[in-house]
């Protein structure tokens, strides 16, 4: 039998962090103390200890070439970056291997790999993160067995709550019917769905590529009302569910240079107005979450830099799971995102188009 232990080493920011030494430029991540002048994206780091027939394994995410190029031993190093006073008690990685009555002499191997920046995960992966914290079964969805599978190990190990994985692109046609289909066919009763998934790519409208864009429009609009539509109509049956549309501030405002994704996340906060109105009173609540710039990998993906007022993805995961369990309509996870809703909502509708297309412009460029 294998058996695999998560073990949370606190976090780092990736994008001009301290490094380690001249030879590298990868952070120090596992103590979780070195922090970039600029917080652009945070990374949870962790280990992985391995209970397996052949013997006792640790997987190391946090090391590079110049860590292992270096002179000192492994527990040595361990002792003198991972001892009390670096990190706060039981967390460093000795702490926790004591906690499950071991010590570092009795590892069989160490495993030492650079830090995954996927690991990031964005809001999807925070909102999973927060609902197993509240006890939750989760059903996690996306294009990647494989990080799914780590996925689906982290929550379970450490929330000890059941993950259910399902492996499917959603911008595919079918992907909404099959998914619904898969949890019926396994007795699955979701009372609570969070429709997560979306894209943008940064480009104008007549410029970008036909195809990318069928894409997206069916990813953000298609899939994301069709799984509103079956699992919202089971919840309507039982006389409760909670539904959460993550939108985005783009909803509100012009978005040139960012082809469809601000129409597309305009149409998914209007279809939550709507359906919160026909639901009304039948135990269903539907919430929109609409953020702002978000420090994840997103921007990057999407061919632009992030914005300087770009937010923590955990805490958004935190006030849009708050505000989905209180029935909330528009969740606005920020001050400064309400406080720029509250000063663009005046201003004439071509003026805010020029305002976002020079905006939208310089993170292009600058990404």
């Amino acid at each position: 039998m294998i058996k695999v232990h998560v073990l949370p080493c606190g976090s780092t920011v990736v994008d001009e962090a301290l490094p380690f030494s001249d030879r590298s430029k990868n952070p120090l991540a596992f103590t979780g103390l070195f922090r970039g002048k600029k917080h652009k994206v945070r990374v949870p780091v962790r280990a992985y200890l391995i209970e397996h027939p052949k013997g006792l394994i640790l997987v190391d995410t946090g090391w590079d070439d110049a860590i292992r190029q270096d002179a000192r031993t492994y527990e040595g190093f361990f002792n003198y970056f991972a001892s009390p006073g670096f990190l706060p008690e039981g967390e460093g990685i000795v702490d926790q291997l004591a906690a499950l009555g071991y010590r570092t002499s009795d590892l069989d191997y160490c495993i030492l790999t650079h830090m995954d920046i996927d690991h990031a995960g964005g809001i999807g992966r925070a909102l999973a993160v927060v609902f197993a914290q509240h006890h939750f079964n989760v059903v996690a969805v996306a294009r990647s067995a494989e990080k799914l599978e780590q996925l689906k190990v982290e929550l379970e190990n450490t929330y000890h709550v059941d993950v259910t994985v399902i492996a499917k692109d959603l911008s595919d046609e079918n992907a909404a019917k099959e998914i619904f289909e898969e949890t019926q066919a396994q007795g699955i009763a979701v009372d609570q769905l969070v429709n997560n998934a979306g894209a943008g790519h940064a480009s104008r409208v007549v410029d970008a590529d036909p195809e990318t864009m069928r894409n997206l429009i069916h990813l953000n609009v298609v899939s994301m009302t069709m799984l509103s539509h079956y699992f919202g109509k089971e919840m309507e049956k039982r006389g409760y569910g909670r539904m959460l549309n993550v939108s985005s501030m783009g909803a509100f405002i012009p978005d040139p240079y960012f082809n469809v994704y601000g129409p597309t996340k305009a149409f998914e906060m209007f279809l939550t107005e709507a359906m919160y109105g026909e639901l009304k009173g039948t135990g269903v609540t539907v919430s929109a979450l609409c953020p702002g710039p978000t420090q994840t990998n997103w921007a990057a993906n999407a061919g632009k830099s992030d914005s300087k007022i770009a937010k923590d993805p955990d805490a958004v995961a935190r006030v849009g799971f708050i505000g989905m369990q209180k029935g909330q309509l528009i969740i606005i996870p920020d001050a400064d995102y309400r406080a720029f809703r509250y000063l663009m909502r005046p201003l004439p509708a071509k003026f805010q188009a020029q305002l976002i297309a020079k905006w939208q412009q310089k993170l292009t460029v600058q990404g």
